[in-house]
């Protein structure tokens, strides 16, 4: 485990121009429907499972250390974990080694921002996502999880909300912040849930 995830990523920021990672943010790419996707590693999920797509950021072919010790806490919590890594070609050199707890490895091309790659993994993992007893979709845009990690899980599993967001935002429209949602089984099953996904189509830019 990575002993200072907090200073890695500091220093990964550092080392990375403002402008240059805006620029890699936003580049334009095919449309998210579109955009080169494979599996490294087919899913083998089995129906009542606790599930994780947890989306990585590859940078040059490599991946932060902090980055795959947040995908691996979900792991160590006992979920599913699908990890999609966005990269600039489905050709360019990835070391998944450090990956072993993974359940499954999908590599896609950057487009569509987060939602993009969630909707992806969702459109290809099929109905099977239907048949899980909660689906997580986080990102590495934050540092974590902290010590607190496992009493928030419980928390979650203790309410009745079929869609649960862990940061509200009132800012524009009122709003989940994006980068952990959790969907119980009836959302799962839900026409919406599907169409929403299915239907998924980004907008130009975010800044």
């Amino acid at each position: 485990m990575l002993p200072d995830p907090l200073g890695a990523a500091i220093a990964w920021i550092k080392r990375t121009p403002p402008y240059n990672l805006a620029r890699s943010i936003r580049r334009g790419g095919p449309p998210a429907h579109r955009a080169p996707a494979k599996w490294v590693r087919a899913p083998r999920i089995a129906a009542g499972s606790r599930v994780c797509i947890f989306v990585l950021l590859a940078r040059g072919g490599r991946l932060m250390p902090h980055s795959v010790d947040h995908a691996r806490a979900w792991h160590d919590a006992g979920f599913k974990v699908v990890t999609v890594i966005i990269v600039d070609s489905l050709m360019s050199p990835i070391d998944t080694a450090h990956l072993d707890f993974a359940n499954a490895v999908l590599l896609r091309v950057n487009s569509g921002y987060d939602f993009g790659a969630w909707s992806a993994s969702i459109r290809l993992l099929g109905r099977s996502v239907h048949r899980y007893s909660l689906l997580v979709t986080a990102n590495d845009s934050v540092v974590g999880p902290s010590n607190r990690f496992a009493a928030m899980l419980e928390r979650v599993d203790r309410m009745d909300a079929d869609v649960i967001g862990l940061v509200e935002s009132v800012e524009v429209t009122h709003h989940f912040l994006s980068f952990l949602l959790f969907f119980k089984p009836r959302a799962l099953k839900s026409r919406l849930f599907r169409q929403f996904w299915e239907e998924f189509a980004p907008v130009t830019a975010t800044m």
